[in-house]
């Protein structure tokens, strides 16, 4: 929380390290509420959705790491390898949105592949092998459609959530 109370105006403006941190985090689109969507899209997620699926789990409560990987490094890695390297354009709409947004299949590429390797890095806190194995088969897809097609700057609770929900299902049936 005090990460992002140090990035209100009269701190940021006053502190050029501050500024800088608050400059990679705006975008131009999310003009003038950058920091209610910082808020929405961060501080919320990150108290609320994670204790809730820790409580949730219960004794597979290492299972919120997957989700905490998968949002982190897939999403997080998604939009610079995205913008770097992507190459291949596809357009997609946001749920409850009519705007179409372009993105590449390598910035989806890498939600994708955090949806097969952290299950398989966090193998030791599933009860039997099938539900690793599930999990390694539907979170990739799962992920990677949810974050094309999360609303704007939403798509850390999208991801959070439904990697959340997808899991408890694989846990609680399989």
């Amino acid at each position: 929380m005090i990460g992002f109370l140090v990035l209100i105006k009269p701190v940021r403006e006053s502190l050029s390290f501050f500024m800088l941190q608050f400059n990679s985090l705006d975008r131009p689109e999310d003009r003038p509420h950058t920091l209610k969507w910082i808020i929405a899209g961060n501080i919320a997620p990150g108290l609320f959705i994670l204790m809730f699926f820790k409580w949730l789990f219960a004794e597979n409560g290492d299972l919120v790491y997957i989700i905490v990987f998968i949002t982190g490094v897939g999403d997080g890695l998604a939009e610079p390898v995205g913008i770097m390297w992507g190459k291949h354009k596809y357009k997609t709409t946001a749920c409850f949105s009519t705007r179409a947004y372009t993105r590449s299949w390598e910035g989806s590429a890498c939600v994708f592949l955090s949806g097969m390797i952290f299950p398989a890095l966090q193998y030791a806190n599933f009860d039997n092998f099938t539900q690793v194995l599930v999990s390694m088969l539907v979170l990739p897809p799962t992920m990677a459609y949810a974050e094309a097609i999360a609303p704007h700057t939403m798509d850390t609770p999208v991801l959070m959530i439904g990697c959340g929900v997808i899991l408890w299902f694989i846990c609680t049936f399989i």
